[in-house]
């Protein structure tokens, strides 16, 4: 699995919102990048999110989304980039809470880089 520079922080399945649907994606976390694959294993992302350009990530409760599959999920988390925003939402509250905390630890590790 191609991962550029930088060293693995987290990886694992969270559900990507696309459109109205939410597919189920493999995310890996670097020093500078998340990786986001169609499954784990695969070679080549399908996207890869610059973590110099976010803005922040929110945890959100009670989010208003349809949840495929009948899953009783009730929160989540959004990653505001420059390019978009990503909405996203894991296994359980205590993965969402440990991807956020990490992708917050990046994205100040980064934008101080840059200062």
């Amino acid at each position: 699995m191609a991962t550029g520079t930088g060293e693995t922080l987290k990886s694992g399945y969270l559900f990507q919102q696309s459109g109205k649907k939410w597919k189920k994606r493999y995310f890996v976390l670097t020093e500078y990048f998340l990786y986001c694959y169609k499954k784990e294993g695969a070679t080549n992302a399908k996207s890869v999110v610059d973590l110099a350009g976010c803005l922040g990530v929110q945890f959100m409760e009670d989010c208003n989304v349809q949840w495929p599959g009948g899953v009783e999920a009730s929160v989540c988390f959004g990653l505001a980039t420059t390019a978009g925003n990503y909405y996203l939402y894991g296994s359980d509250e205590g993965d969402i809470r440990e991807w956020m905390q990490l992708l917050g630890q990046v994205i100040q590790k980064v934008i101080l880089t840059f200062i």
